[in-house]
């Protein structure tokens, strides 16, 4: 475990699990083509909220991987996260 336990092998395995999240949501929705399952879906993404700048800072990296994964993402301040909240319940 301490052998993994550094910056090279952190990037490696965060890429991992994008692609295994990928993965698992390609097959959910295969599986709901293949089915016609009907539930209350929401594919719009997640939010992740950092309280404290330290906690922003710790997650520039993992956003450095993802990016690099070719994930979409944003980065938003308090009226951005507000403004996308308020157009999903719309």
């Amino acid at each position: 475990m301490l052998q993994n336990c550094n910056t090279k092998s952190d990037e490696v395995n965060k890429s991992r699990m994008v692609r295994l999240a990928e993965y698992s949501r390609d097959c959910l929705e295969q599986l709901r083509d293949d089915i016609g399952i009907q539930y209350q879906s929401r594919t719009n993404g997640t939010l992740q909220v950092f309280r404290t700048k330290k906690q922003l800072a710790a997650a520039q990296k993992d956003m450095t991987v993802i990016e690099r994964c070719g994930v979409e993402f944003s980065l938003l301040d308090n009226h951005g996260c507000t403004t996308v909240e308020n157009l999903h319940w719309l």
